[in-house]
């Protein structure tokens, strides 16, 4: 008779005798020995597994010190490169500096492409070198739109074991306009006349051949009636009050007077800066010249306390002529007749232009340049004849009250127009900058080579 029996995990097959139900000896060692088989192979399992998983562990332990190792490496060569990066974007930023201030200067070479060739740069404290050179394109001096070179910067940084970063900039400096607007009051602008306000460009042609309405009147003023626009004033362009301002409240239309072009609100407030006398003037004198009495200044520099041309009189000029004057009169019917080369004015006090006011034969604005002094107080503009060219004096208030047409631009710390003429703003006038000092430097490209 067989029975069987389960115990835990083994299997034991035991025969007993018939008679006696006992198991033989034979067969209980049997049984026994089988059973001690099989608890051997069960130890031998556990050992193989248990190295099987210390053999996994330890690869385990060997990929993360191998991973470990290599991104310290990554780490290490990333900190170099970065350090090597910023020692390149340092000369970059020396060479905006050097340009700025004028420490490396191309001036009286603006247009030749070797300009520069063979200099280089260091910044101090950081391990760099750079170039400044001319922007080239053709063969050429690669130029902006008011006609001012472009730079081209390279630079290269380098950190230890020779780590090493290249960026290239190309870099545009830029210079105060005086005349970007047609009609400019830093505090106010109020055109309540009969006159009309557009633009043309007496670069392109005569005002007819040229006609627009490129031109805006704007102020740095905010609040009510920052800008006014009253009577049959039709500005053909764009009136824009100062930053921060509400161009819905700020600007005041009343009668029949219309805006074509948009109300809007400046992005950043403009920059006045005030004119000095490019010498020192010796302001003494009084030059007069009345009744029908004529003269004539050729090319040359005039200082006067103060000038009047009155009566019939009339004063030529021949030539490039600059006037410093502390007070102007030009009344009656007496004039100044420029027929050739060009007159730049600068006053300290007062310019009151009446009578038949200043001719500008060569019809070129930028041949007729006003500018007002920091003690400038006014300007009066009156007369029936038409005046071809520029006003810039930010501390004095401007009243435009003749009937002639103003061909040019006029910038004051309030202007008032109650006049009947027009005001035709000349789009060539914005190029006229000055390069005393650069107002600003533009990024205009930026790449790491």
């Amino acid at each position: 008779m067989k029975t069987v029996r389960k115990n835990q995990n083994r299997i034991r097959e035991i025969n007993y005798d018939d008679d006696t139900r006992k198991p033989s000896v034979n067969t209980y060692r049997r049984g026994y020995k089988m059973a001690r088989v099989y608890v051997l192979n069960e130890k031998g399992a556990a050992l193989l597994i248990a190295l099987t998983i210390m053999l996994a562990l330890t690869l385990l332990g060997a990929a993360a010190t191998m991973t470990s190792s290599i991104e310290i490496n990554i780490a290490g060569n990333q900190r170099k490169s970065i350090k090597a990066f910023y020692a390149a974007d340092a000369g970059i930023e020396h060479a905006k500096a050097l340009l700025f201030d004028g420490t490396v200067s191309d001036a009286g070479s603006q247009n030749d492409p070797n300009w520069n060739n063979g200099n280089s740069y260091t910044s101090w404290g950081f391990d760099n070198t750079f170039t400044i050179l001319h922007k080239l394109e053709g063969g050429n001096v690669a130029l902006d739109s008011k006609g001012n070179p472009l730079y081209v910067v390279s630079s290269t940084g380098s950190s230890i074991n020779n780590a090493l970063q290249q960026i290239e900039a190309v870099l545009n400096l830029t210079y105060f306009t005086a005349f970007d607007y047609g009609v400019f009051g830093d505090e106010g602008v109020t055109i309540d006349g009969d006159g009309e306000t557009d633009s043309y460009n007496s670069d392109l042609g005569s005002y007819s051949a040229t006609q627009g309405s490129n031109v805006d009147v704007g102020t740095n003023a905010i609040g009510a009636n920052s800008i006014t626009l009253g009577g049959n004033a039709k500005l053909h362009g764009n009136a824009m009050v100062g930053h921060g301002g509400n161009a819905g409240t700020d600007i005041s239309i009343t009668g029949n007077a219309t805006v074509d072009g948009d109300k809007d609100v400046a992005d950043d407030e403009k920059n006045l800066p005030v004119p000095t006398f490019p010498t020192t003037p010796f302001l003494v004198g009084n030059y007069t010249l009345l009744a029908n009495n004529q003269d004539t200044w050729y090319a040359g520099t005039y200082d006067y306390d103060s000038i009047t041309v009155t009566g019939t009189a009339k004063l030529t000029i021949d030539g490039d002529v600059i006037i410093y004057v502390s007070d102007m009169t030009i009344s009656a019917n007496g004039f100044i007749d420029i027929v050739s080369g060009s007159l730049t004015i600068y006053f300290s006090n007062s310019l009151n232009v009446g009578g038949n006011g200043i001719l500008n034969n060569t019809q070129t604005p930028s041949n007729l340049l006003i500018y007002g002094t920091q003690t400038a107080a006014n300007v009066l503009i009156g007369g029936n004849g038409d005046l071809y060219g520029a006003v810039y004096a930010p501390e004095a208030d401007i009243t435009v009250t003749g009937n002639g047409d103003i061909y040019g631009s006029i910038v004051g710390d309030t202007v008032d127009v109650p006049g009947n003429g027009n005001i035709h703003y000349d789009e060539s006038l914005a190029d006229i900058q000055d390069y005393s000092q650069p107002e600003g430097i533009v990024l205009v490209y930026w790449r790491e080579k």
